[in-house]
């Protein structure tokens, strides 16, 4: 197994899980208006579009802007392993509280225990983490857009 694949296999089981978990999710208060959870969501699935209907060929090898040896990549994988990992610990640890939008949830409260005793949004603090860990494993142009569109800061 290459470490595209498992990368690769890494965002699958992130976004498939993270996909499901939504079904847990406490009901919303107050959310945003319509035309900006338009807005966010376009952005979002363009990204997801760039980031992965366009795998990278070994035909294509050349578009690529560098390559690194076997030890870095394999601390790229880690990188985007740990950064996925530390947002699903505070996914998890807010519980029903958890949207993928900001809202405000019926019965909320403010969280500061476990990755929110260390970091205040506990979610998105490991984005630079694993999205920079990827651009750096497939550096390429398209790639550096799917970031900037699938990026939800």
């Amino acid at each position: 197994m290459t470490s595209t694949n498992i990368i690769n296999g890494f965002w699958l089981a992130w976004l498939i899980s993270w996909t499901v978990a939504m079904i847990w999710s406490d009901r919303t208060d107050k959310r945003d208006a319509v035309g900006a959870e338009l807005f966010f969501r376009v952005f979002f699935y363009v990204g997801l579009i760039l980031l992965f209907a366009f795998p990278v060929r070994t035909e294509h090898a050349q578009m690529q802007l560098w390559h690194f040896e076997y030890v870095t990549n394999s601390v790229l994988v880690a990188a985007v392993a740990a950064g996925l990992l530390f947002t699903w610990w505070a996914r998890i640890h807010l519980g029903r509280l958890w949207s993928d939008r900001v809202v405000k949830k019926v019965g909320h409260w403010v969280v500061d225990t476990g990755p929110y005793k260390l970091v205040r949004h506990g979610v998105t603090v490991s984005t630079p983490l694993d999205r920079w860990g990827c651009f750096l494993f497939f550096p390429r142009t398209e790639r550096a857009a799917a970031w900037a569109g699938f990026s939800d800061d």
